[in-house]
């Protein structure tokens, strides 16, 4: 703890000694290791004096841009990410990680900007198109986001997390029977998918397979006890095959995860009375 203390004094030092420019990636891979213990104001003051030694290393302004972005500021993230690009037109996680700030504060346009430009750049590649999928579900099209992570997946076919988006999507349009597929390739390179035994449950519950929908849930939910879908999923068919004790265990568990806002709330909450509970 001495030491630490010692270098937390000593670096606002280092960062203004003019021996620092043969040093920059050095210090670069210093903050980097901080940002993996959470440490960001440590990370801070290594990758300052990594940009300070060197302001045209990409990576340095790419992973001060995670910093700020993990820090709750998604401006100076921003910023920093179009530093990079600036640098490096080609920096693609660069682009690709702008592409979900600017998705999740709902900059749809510049999202779908920069995934697009991953796909014009590097068009083996899949992350333009998981990205470009995720912007067309965000807007309700669902039909085009399947199609995206279908020429995703056709770049990634080992990539278990694309087969369990389309899975989840395909959900959405009903095709009960190609979900269960595409959560089946995904559970066959990851067997530890919470989402994909969830969603295989949702599936088969809607092809009438109740029993296999219950043991799907009952994965899913040894693994994330707290997927409130798993649960409602679980509740239905347990339900609609007559266990009406599971139903009811499964319902209240589904009702003390969501809000009361929740679509679902309603109708489960008629259920329970139908049933007594």
């Amino acid at each position: 703890m001495r030491l630490r203390g010692a270098v937390v004094l000593l670096i606002p030092v280092l960062i203004g000694c003019r021996a620092l420019p043969s040093h920059p990636r050095t210090l670069l891979a210093q903050g980097i290791s901080y940002m993996e213990e959470e440490d960001y104001a440590m990370a801070d003051l290594f990758l300052v004096g990594a940009l300070r030694a060197d302001s045209l290393l990409d990576d340095a302004w790419y992973y001060r841009g995670l910093s700020f972005a993990d820090q709750g500021d998604p401006d100076a993230a921003d910023s920093c990410f179009g530093r990079a690009i600036a640098l490096n037109v080609v920096h693609r996680p660069a682009l690709f990680t702008r592409g979900q700030l600017r998705l999740r504060r709902g900059d749809i346009e510049h999202a779908m900007a920069d995934f697009s430009e991953i796909t014009c750049l590097d068009p083996r590649h899949p992350d333009g198109y998981r990205g470009r999928a995720w912007v067309f579900e965000q807007l309700g099209r669902i039909e085009e986001a399947i199609g995206q992570w279908g020429l995703a997946i056709d770049r990634a076919p080992s990539d278990a997390l694309l087969y369990e988006d389309r899975g989840l999507a395909l959900l959405e349009v009903a095709m009960a029977e190609s979900a269960v597929v595409d959560f089946c390739r995904a559970l066959r390179i990851d067997p530890f998918l919470s989402r994909s035994y969830a969603g295989r449950g949702e599936a088969r519950y809607l092809l009438g397979l109740f029993s296999l929908s219950i043991a799907d849930c009952d994965t899913a939910l040894s693994l994330d006890d707290g997927d409130a879908d798993a649960w409602l999923t679980r509740g239905r068919a347990a339900d609609d095959s007559g266990q009406f004790e599971t139903a009811v265990v499964s319902y209240r568990r589904f009702l003390g995860l969501v809000p009361d806002s929740d679509p679902d709330v309603p109708g489960v909450r008629a259920r329970l009375s139908g049933l007594g509970r």
